[in-house]
């Protein structure tokens, strides 16, 4: 059996979900067994119990398939990525398709058809918040960026010395960031209200420098579950331990954070007094 404190949490986690998802399609094989046996119609029956028992198959081969069960809690972690980068792509085309039409509104002003069918047409941007979206598009591409070079450098198959205690608190911040994103994404159509985009990019913040902690611990400390508590983003490493993608990462981190407070305005957000 997966013990989450030796083979990780996602990994148990996974694998646990798999195991129950054939323990029941048994459990449904040997109630349809029952129920033939019981009703002595056996020839009528015939299909239910086939239906059964080859979704009990299919669930075995799917596990033992490369789409399966994770090799390990790396690839575990690694999959839960992979599964929020098409949306996280699909919400900074989403913003960039909104800029070019907010862009080809000022160019003409053709009847699009709504008010005929009884539906309001969605508000055009105004100069101001055109700016404000470019800004927040921006900061999402850097995002996108920023998941994407987790995924190749620190969740590649190559590596394969991250403590599982530090990849397992890795693995929900991926949705946590797609969340964050959708959310500021979902502020700016028109009119579009200030505050709220602030409170978002505020929230994402709030999931950068969780991911910026854990990224730290694992180029760090790839080995170390001890250094987990008491962890400052603003510790400094001495020179000479400092993993080569480290350099990347920061530069990264630091340009999302310039662009969150550009998108923001005058009002720095998440910053300390």
């Amino acid at each position: 059996m997966f013990n989450g404190s030796v083979h990780g949490a996602t990994l148990t986690k996974e694998s646990a979900s798999v195991v129950i998802e054939v323990i029941t399609s048994v459990q449904a094989l040997a109630t349809t067994f029952l129920e033939i046996e019981d009703s002595g119609e056996r020839a009528r029956s015939g299909e239910d119990w086939l239906v059964r028992t080859g979704a009990i198959h299919a669930l075995i081969e799917m596990a033992r398939s490369n789409d399966g069960l994770p090799k390990d809690n790396l690839a575990a972690v690694r999959r839960h990525w992979l599964k929020d980068a098409g949306a996280l792509e699909d919400g900074v085309r989403e913003v960039g398709e909104m800029i070019e039409d907010a862009q080809n509104e000022t160019e003409t002003d053709e009847d699009d058809g709504w008010d005929e069918l009884g539906i309001e047409p969605s508000q055009p941007l105004t100069e101001e918040e055109l700016k404000r979206t470019k800004k927040v598009l921006s900061v999402l591409r850097l995002c996108n960026l920023l998941h994407q070079k987790v995924i190749t450098e620190i969740l590649s198959t190559s590596s394969s010395t991250w403590a599982n205690s530090v990849l397992d608190e890795l693995a929900p911040l991926s949705p946590a960031l797609l969340s964050a994103c959708d959310e500021l994404v979902s502020t700016l159509d028109s009119p579009q209200e200030a505050d709220s985009v602030k409170t978002e990019l505020d929230a994402l913040k709030g999931v950068i420098d969780r991911i910026r902690d854990r990224l730290s611990l694992l180029y760090n400390h790839p080995d170390s579950t001890a250094l987990l508590d008491g962890v400052s983003l603003n510790q400094t490493i001495p020179t000479n331990r400092r993993n080569p993608m480290e350099k990347w990462f920061n530069t990264c981190f630091d340009q999302i954070l310039k662009a969150i407070q550009l998108a923001a305005g005058p009002s720095n957000v998440g910053t300390e007094s």
